[in-house]
């Protein structure tokens, strides 16, 4: 889950907690309150281990908090609630024997019978879950500060999602046929957010397969152009262990690799790392400028390409022609070049060949006219005449002339 702040050491955590409901929990059915619920203690399931000035310094930040059923539904907006499944609040927040214990004043709502209901049952599968907002010192499996207390829910969760349920990106198992869209349909499609989201539905799945939940923590640490980090720790170990799984775009959907690779994590954060690893996007921004190069180039070569066949066309059009008017029996004078830039444009045979044939008729038209000039009875007539065909040459009225 992605969480903007101000400190870079700050990020969000999800701890569950199954022995909630021990023996010292009562229940006063009249004022509808659940005493003495433990909302979390000194060290987490999944590796952490909260510092006891961490969890003094929480103790008023429980106070007041409203306790929900379940998780929210989209775990990227935790703050996103439904006061249909307000429980209540939780009142008398405080620290003992190395955990933070409150009272839960329910609502006589159906979420808040329910939550009673739950308290009486001792199932495992039942638990309370804290989102907060944490810091954690130079060794980061120890928390030393809270923030924030996010939100505090009652859950119902498998023992297999005790794996995945600590982490800043919630690497809970996802329900079946989960994406992106229907996890958050309002991210733009094409965005990194998409494909640091759709990375995370993976994760779990993937880490299952690749490692079969040998791990207690497992949460991802750092993304890279290609690569995906991820931090684990075995349950007789106390240090992580650090690896690298590849990724890549396929068809718009992330891939990542059938196996993974230890590191360590100092080489991450050395120079060499660095500057490899800007060598590399400059390396990709130089083929990036080749490629639009070799493109520009592709797209003039196609264009000479195109002008060399229309050129080829236009000459074989222009001897298709030359042999036609060659077998027309038209004479010299009736194809001016006109005429034979008519018939080289006109691709379609048959009309080329209407168009010969009505040039034909027009010839004949024209020779069979009898010729017809003015009679030169006198001079007078003659000189009328001439001064007429004169004015016409020169747009002038003959009645100017006149």
């Amino acid at each position: 889950m992605n969480t903007t702040t101000t400190n870079p050491h700050l990020q969000q955590l999800t701890e569950h907690i199954s022995d909630w409901h021990s023996d010292h929990v009562s229940i006063d059915v009249d004022q509808r309150i659940v005493c003495n619920v433990a909302l979390t203690g000194r060290d987490s399931k999944n590796g952490y281990h909260y510092s006891e000035t961490a969890l003094r310094g929480a103790i008023k930040l429980y106070e007041g908090k409203p306790v929900f059923l379940d998780h929210a539904t989209n775990r990227t907006r935790p703050h996103d609630r439904s006061t249909r499944d307000l429980v209540g609040s939780i009142i008398n927040s405080r620290f003992e024997n190395d955990r933070i214990r409150g009272d839960i004043q329910t609502l006589d709502t159906e979420a808040g019978r329910t939550f009673v209901a739950l308290a009486k049952t001792t199932s495992p599968a039942v638990g309370m879950s804290h989102v907060v907002l944490a810091e954690r010192g130079k060794n980061r499996l120890v928390v030393e500060k809270i923030h924030e207390v996010v939100s505090v829910d009652a859950v119902v969760f498998p023992a297999t999602t005790a794996t995945f349920s600590e982490s800043d990106f919630s690497f809970a198992m996802p329900p079946n046929n989960t994406t992106v869209e229907t996890l958050n349909p309002n991210l733009l499609p094409g965005t990194m957010e998409v494909i640091l989201q759709e990375i995370d539905l993976q994760l779990p799945g993937h880490l299952h397969r690749l490692t079969g939940d040998t791990f207690v923590v497992a949460r991802r640490v750092g993304l890279f152009s290609d690569r995906v980090i991820i931090e684990l720790q075995q349950t007789e170990k106390k240090n992580s262990e650090y690896h690298e799984i590849c990724w890549e775009m396929k068809q718009g959907r992330v891939t990542l690799a059938k196996k993974m690779q230890q590191v360590e994590i100092e080489s991450l954060q050395t120079d060499e790392f660095l500057e490899g690893f800007f060598k590399e996007n400059k390396q990709l921004s130089s083929i990036r400028k080749k490629l639009e190069q070799v493109t520009e180039e592709r797209n003039g070569l196609l264009k000479r390409i195109e002008e060399n066949v229309r050129k080829q066309h236009r000459q074989k059009r222009t001897e298709e022609v030359k042999q036609l008017l060659n077998k027309s029996t038209l004479p010299k004078s009736a194809i001016d070049d006109h005429f034979r830039q008519q018939l080289i444009e006109t691709i379609d045979t048959k009309k080329r060949f209407k168009l010969i044939e009505e040039r034909k008729r027009l010839v004949q038209t024209l020779s069979s006219s009898s010729p017809y000039s003015f009679e030169r009875d006198d001079a007078d007539q003659q000189t009328l005449a001439d001064e007429s065909f004169i004015s016409i040459l020169q747009g002038v009225p003959t009645s100017v002339l006149n």
